[in-house]
């Protein structure tokens, strides 16, 4: 089936260059996820080394081959590492062939990234992030961001987390010189006029090849029990969960996926209607169903919001001792700020108790200062005014004293 694949893109490259058009075309070769190696539906397809298969969160799953050729692109002949999004090849192409998207005016309503200056140059990475899945129905999601991988649960019940495909050694990979071989001979290698050197090839196969580095002490990871995190640039293969080590990544990832799922629209899949057979259409594939009643499609949203409840908010994002700790730290700041406030409030009124004994001592000294003198007055005439200079002076020296008292104690607060 590959070798006519490789006739059939001859074919088409053998037309487009009859026609002067090779010059301004582009070919991309891609492939929609990873294949079903194993279990319902398998085949011989292999994602080895990578963690699982089609229909599961694992790379075996979302990364996938791709080729691409033009003779646009400035950088060819090379291995690109650049993220690419499936969703990201329409704006690409859509940039290169100069046309503006009608929703472009806002880029939040593009889900790709024009990823055409990147794959011509071979600069920079436009794309950081990839959500590869958030599925409510079966319970799984998968979220990349700057090398780092989160997956929480998975599908088929774990049954299909492992790594398959791996060839034994009664069918060995062919040696490089069968390879070369292989290619040189096809129709658009001899056609395309960039013929690869044997080299050439030699270094791109190797450059292109996933290799997995075993960790001496990996943590494995059941998405099933708890959610887990990857370093997939070091680790494309899986092997190590990094949650434990890398917890402040891993509380950020996983905040992101909760808001993601909290904003995602319910899933509209329809059950299973035996009236779509093709059977019963003459073995046609073909639309069955006439326009739906307005009460069939209100039976229609009365199922959805059974099978598809409100979405709960998200959990919070500190562990249970940060919360703990932050707990703590707001009582006693509680606590500090009503002693402080029940400390000031006492002052006040201590203040306001001495301001009123100051006011007392005045009117008392006045009474006994107005008292003296009218004895001394009084008996002026048998002491001679002797009585007189004495009240006088214990007058002043009462008054004196009474004030200096005072005074000390209002400055004391």
């Amino acid at each position: 089936m590959v070798s006519k694949l490789d006739d059939s893109v001859g074919a088409i490259f053998k037309s487009l260059r009859a026609k002067n058009m090779i010059q301004n075309s582009i070919i991309l070769f891609i492939s929609d996820n990873g294949a079903p190696s194993f279990g319902l539906h398998s085949n011989s397809g292999s994602n080895f080394p990578l963690r699982g298969q089609k229909n599961s969160p694992w790379e075996g799953a979302t990364r996938n081959v791709a080729a691409i050729w033009s003779p646009l692109l400035e950088e060819r002949q090379r291995v690109s590492n650049q993220y690419i999004h499936i969703s990201d090849w329409l704006p690409t192409f859509a940039s290169i062939a100069g046309i503006r998207l009608p929703q472009a005016r806002n880029s939040s309503e593009v889900d790709g990234v024009d990823q055409w200056e990147a794959l011509s140059y071979d600069t920079g990475y436009p794309r950081r992030v990839i959500l590869n899945m958030i599925d409510e129905i079966f319970g799984y999601s998968s979220y990349m961001e700057n090398g780092f991988k989160y997956v929480n649960g998975t599908t088929g019940g774990g049954n299909f987390d492992g790594w398959y495909g791996q060839l034994n050694n009664e069918d060995p990979h062919p040696s490089d010189e069968e390879y070369i071989k292989t290619v040189l001979e096809t129709e658009i290698a001899q056609l395309s006029g960039d013929v690869l050197s044997s080299e050439l090839i030699k270094h791109l196969r190797k450059h292109s090849r996933v290799v997995c580095h075993k960790p001496l002490h990996p943590t494995t990871c059941n998405p099933l029990k708890r959610a887990c995190l990857f370093d997939i640039v070091n680790d494309p293969c899986e092997l190590n969960d990094i949650s434990a080590r890398e917890p402040f990544k891993f509380r950020e990832l996983r905040t992101k996926v909760e808001t993601l799922r909290r904003l995602a629209k319910k899933p509209r899949n329809k059950p299973h209607d035996p009236a779509g057979n093709p059977a019963n259409h003459g073995g046609v594939w073909t639309w069955w169903r006439k326009d739906i009643s307005a009460q069939e499609l209100a039976d229609i949203r009365a199922d959805e919001s059974e099978r598809y409840p409100e979405i709960p908010p998200p959990h919070s994002s500190l562990p249970e001792d940060v919360q703990l700790t932050v707990t703590i730290t707001i009582v006693v700041v509680g606590i500090l700020f009503v002693m402080g406030a029940l400390v000031y409030m006492s002052n006040k009124n201590v203040l306001r108790i001495c301001r009123s004994t100051k006011s007392k001592q005045t009117a008392t000294i006045s009474t006994i200062g107005s008292a003296g003198l009218s004895q001394s007055v009084d008996d002026s005439s048998s002491s001679d005014g002797k009585l007189s200079d004495v009240f006088g002076q214990a007058s002043s020296s009462s008054n004196q004293k009474v004030y200096q008292i005072g005074d000390s104690r209002f400055n004391r607060y």
